[in-house]
């Protein structure tokens, strides 16, 4: 009984005693607006599912004492259309806001500290997100489905992308990844379809598998990408598919930063769309598999750019693959129309470390 004094009206004094209003408002239809729970100033959070399926909720202002926002506080609350979260808020928890499908911008404050699993997942109305300087952690599916995001402006503290955090944001067309981060995990950035732009600094030492698969346009790395991985049939040793970062990624050109020193096996499996890749001058190691793609019916890489004053090792790295369905296995064959460029002063070196594409090496001035 929060009106301490009977008098049939919740006063000032009795709406900042209040510590914690539990779950009095779940699901509660009826509610359309509660502005006056900014008066509610002795909350420092807002509870595990306080509002969840308050769909006719429409506005709601938070009251400025809170520090966390619960586990599915808002979950479900369809009809909100924008929220306003306090500048001491640290936490918001996961499903907060979950499905909350008529928010249409989210401004987090740079009181905040981690976005937790889900907090905005499936948020299919929000259009613009800027996340303040603090977040340090995304963490999984936080912004999952979030189908029309179209800008989100990052943190500079930022240090995890959790996986699948951006999945199926297929509206984004542009991500600059902040220097501060070092974690990118799996399927971080799956199914954005919209990507044309994707910068990934040399802060990264860690990246997932798939974290861009179906992504288009152009992939900007400046970090050391990790082997993949084969994957077969239970029994027996056919190839079925593979588990690595770049993964079924549609990207048309990749441009490796002088930080990149090695593109391992696998990373760019089945990357069909892959025609122009460009490496910078500190490159070491090119892998044998690492553009491993069935060419049948597809693109191939046609045009390399190699900036190395000494030609890294590479293993026939820009052979085609085709699947030999007689034998049962993969074979490689020379593109016909490739061209790989190389420092006019190191085409020799190229020519003879490099044998294989000798008639396909031309010096070039960078």
């Amino acid at each position: 009984n929060w009106d301490t004094n009977n008098d049939g009206e919740l006063s000032y004094a009795e709406a900042a005693a209040v510590t914690d209003i539990g779950k009095v408002f779940m699901s509660n239809t009826d509610i359309i607006a509660f502005t006056e729970l900014q008066y509610f100033t002795g909350l420092t959070e807002i509870a595990d599912y306080a509002f969840q399926s308050c769909t006719n909720l429409w506005k709601v202002v938070l009251p400025s004492s809170i520090v966390q926002i619960c586990v599915g506080a808002f979950q479900g609350c369809k009809s909100i259309r924008f929220i306003a979260i306090p500048s001491k808020v640290e936490v918001i928890g996961e499903m907060s806001f979950k499905d909350c499908i008529s928010i249409n911008s989210l401004q987090i404050p740079d009181s905040v500290l981690i976005i937790k699993d889900e907090a905005f997942l499936g948020c299919i109305g929000v259009e613009e997100v800027v996340l303040g300087k603090n977040v340090s952690i995304i963490a999984s599916k936080a912004f999952y489905n979030c189908s029309t995001i179209s800008n989100i402006i990052f943190g500079e503290n930022l240090i995890t992308i959790g996986d699948n955090a951006f999945n199926g944001c297929s509206s984004i067309a542009e991500l600059n990844i902040p220097n501060s981060v070092t974690t990118i995990e799996d399927g971080a950035f799956r199914y954005c379809k919209g990507l044309q732009n994707l910068y990934i600094p040399s802060s990264v030492t860690t990246l997932g598998v798939n974290i861009t698969e179906l992504c288009t346009g152009e992939l900007f790395i400046d970090c050391d990408i990790p082997n993949g991985e084969k994957t077969y049939y239970s029994s027996g040793n056919d190839t079925v598919g593979f588990s690595s970062v770049f993964n079924r990624s549609n990207f048309t050109k990749v441009i490796f930063g002088d930080n990149v020193r090695y593109v391992g096996q696998y990373s760019f499996s089945l990357c069909h769309n892959l025609t122009t890749l460009e490496f910078g001058e500190n490159i070491t190691e090119i892998s044998g598999s690492a553009f491993h793609a069935d060419n049948d019916n597809n693109g191939r890489i046609s045009t390399v750019f190699v900036k190395s004053m000494v030609p890294p090792y590479q293993s026939n790295s820009f052979h085609q693959w085709y699947w030999s369905y007689s034998y049962g296995y993969y074979y490689t064959k020379m593109p016909s129309d490739l061209t790989i460029y190389v420092p006019r002063i190191a085409e020799d070196d190229y020519k003879a470390q490099w044998s294989v594409y000798s008639d396909k090496i031309v010096g070039y001035d960078f």
